[in-house]
């Protein structure tokens, strides 16, 4: 909001304190109940349909479910309506259509109110991807938005569907259909699954395979087991072993390996006689399958291991450092941390080191800066292994947040900046991160704030302090609250018993146990008499008054 600006209380077309209840807007409107009846306001309290249904639901997709006398329908936005009141149970509109119950059958309406199909099904599910489910006499089938049932209602269970095609069950016996009810397969499976990335994996007596769209099998029923296509490839399983094969059936490994992981980056893991090693979508072994433990290829290397020591690979499986490392992480922008005897340093992807192998730890980098600690103290070095500040603080309380980090000495906090600098005197007893410019500083458990060059934009007086939100921030001072600006001049009394943030504009003050609400000039737009102040959401504020509730319909100009 501009500063300057003013804001108004539209008395004339705010609601009388009257209802029991006012409940929460939902897309403009809200529910209120009055002496047990419900209905709905708008958010200038006017009431788009009479106080007079024994239930109602809030407002979603822009139709509302409503009772009376123990039946359902529903009303629009504008209180009409639009659904005659004569179901025994209604459901809320997903997706264009309702669910609705008459006489223990199901069915489904429209938006215009349109019965879409006959109410005559045992159960019906939401429609999900074009086509809901329906239950008649324990059988199952679909229809579409239309109503037109796609497929006969003779499936002993039917699955959602997924990607263009459904699992159905007949007989013990799984198959698939199409969205046009068309079997794509015979009902002859002994298990399936979805489709996954075109293919669906299938069993018959006990033996798996797949098929694709068309339902054709493009492998023999043969593997003891068998897992989605991932990248291309698919993993089998045949007598204990396993490999891979491509999306024509064929392997492309011999099955052979103790264990297989879907490819990643081009590259899957494979264990053979209790060693690993990898092989790439051409299904040649890179390397020897000679290692302890490999781990995925990221960014271009992949650490591997022997008898407790790692090292790194590249994609042509050659060795780029010696396998000497007590511990490394991930290449991270040409970087990699590693550990030998306790010790850390970094090594860039020629497997040189960027800095000498000393530091008692080094945190990942962030932002071209990685915290290192030696002999106890802390500090910064950059990606070319440069130490940017000496070696010296106690702690540092988080890596650089907003371009500053918290750093500690002799129990006295301040900051330092990207490039090292110490933006301001060790001096505080506790700083917090900067938010939106400012940071809250403490001395002897007063506070104020400073500005992103140091400078302390208040005097360090206050029992306490929030961060700046839209240029202003709450303080507390004698166990009062009021607020401040970012130049650190008072823009309301600090007199409130309590204040909130502000929240699209409004904050809610208390004084003398009554609440009211004012603008970020520190003008009281709601007078401060009421038992209780909500914060104002789409320009109106709920209040209440001697247990009675009302709207105030509030306006910044």
């Amino acid at each position: 909001m501009a500063r300057n600006s003013f804001v108004t209380m539209d008395v004339e077309r705010t609601c009388r304190i009257k209802y029991d209840i006012i409940g929460f807007f939902e897309n403009g409107f809200v529910r209120v109940k009055l002496n047990g009846k419900y209905g709905f306001i708008d958010a200038y309290g006017k009431e788009i349909t009479k106080i007079i249904y024994d239930s109602a639901y809030d407002f979603t997709n822009g139709f509302a479910t409503v009772c009376l006398n123990n039946k359902w329908g529903f009303i629009d936005t504008t209180g009409k309506e639009i659904i005659e009141i004569k179901y025994d149970y209604a459901y809320n509109f997903a997706n264009g259509f309702a669910r609705v119950e008459l006489n223990d059958k199901c069915g489904f309406i429209d938006t215009t109110g349109k019965e879409i199909t006959e109410i005559k099904y045992d159960d019906v599910y939401d429609f999900a991807n074009g086509f809901a489910k329906v239950e008649f006499n324990d059988k199952c089938g679909f229809i579409d938005t239309t109503g037109k049932e796609i497929t006969e209602i003779k499936y002993d269970y039917a699955y959602d569907f997924v990607n263009g095609f459904a699992r159905v069950k007949l007989k013990d016996k799984y198959g698939f259909i199409d969205t046009y009810g068309n079997e794509i397969s015979e009902i002859t499976y002994d298990d399936a699954y979805d489709f996954e990335n075109g293919f669906a994996m299938v069993c018959i007596n006990d033996k798996w395979g797949f098929i694709d769209i068309t339902g054709k099998e493009i492998t023999e029923f043969k593997y003891d087991y068998a897992y989605d296509f991932v990248n291309e490839f698919a993993r089998v399983k045949l007598n204990g072993k396993l490999g891979f094969i491509d999306t024509n059936g064929k392997e492309i490994t011999k099955i052979k390996y103790d264990e297989v992981l879907n490819f990643v980056n081009g590259f899957a893991k494979v264990k053979l006689n209790g060693k690993f090693g990898f092989i790439d979508t051409n299904s040649k072994e890179i390397t020897k399958i000679k290692y302890d433990e490999v781990l995925n290829f990221v960014n271009g290397f992949a650490r591997v291991c022997i008898k407790g020591k790692c090292g790194f690979i590249d994609t042509t499986g050659n060795e780029i450092t010696e396998i000497i490392y007590d511990y490394a992480d991930d290449f991270v922008n040409g970087l990699a941390n590693v550990r030998i005897n306790d010790r850390y340093g970094v090594i860039n992807t020629s497997g040189k080191k960027v800095t000498r192998i000393k530091y008692d730890y080094i945190a990942n980098f962030e932002n071209g800066l990685a915290k290192v600690s030696l002999n106890k103290k802390l500090g910064f070095i950059n990606t070319n292994g440069k130490e940017i500040t000496p070696i010296k603080y106690d702690n540092i309380v988080l890596s650089f947040v907003n371009g500053f980090s918290i750093v500690s000495l002799n129990n006295k906090r301040g900051f330092i900046d990207t490039t090292g600098k110490e933006i301001t005197p060790i001096k505080y007893d506790l700083v917090y991160d900067f938010v939106n410019g400012f940071a809250r500083v403490c001395i002897n458990k007063k506070w104020g704030f400073i500005n992103i060059n140091g400078k302390e934009i208040t005097p360090i007086k206050y029992d306490d302090a929030f961060d700046f939100e839209n240029g202003l921030a709450r303080v507390i001072l004698d166990n009062k609250y009021g607020f401040i600006d970012t130049n650190g001049s008072i823009v309301t009394p600090i007199k409130y018993n309590y204040a909130s943030e502000f929240v699209n504009g409004f904050a809610k003050v208390c004084l003398n146990d009554k609440w009211g609400l004012i603008d970020t000039n520190g003008n009281v737009v709601i007078p401060i008499k009421y038992n209780n102040v909500d914060n104002v959401v789409n320009g109106v504020s709920k209040v209440k008054l001697h247990g009675k509730y009302q709207l105030i319909h509030v306006t910044a100009n």
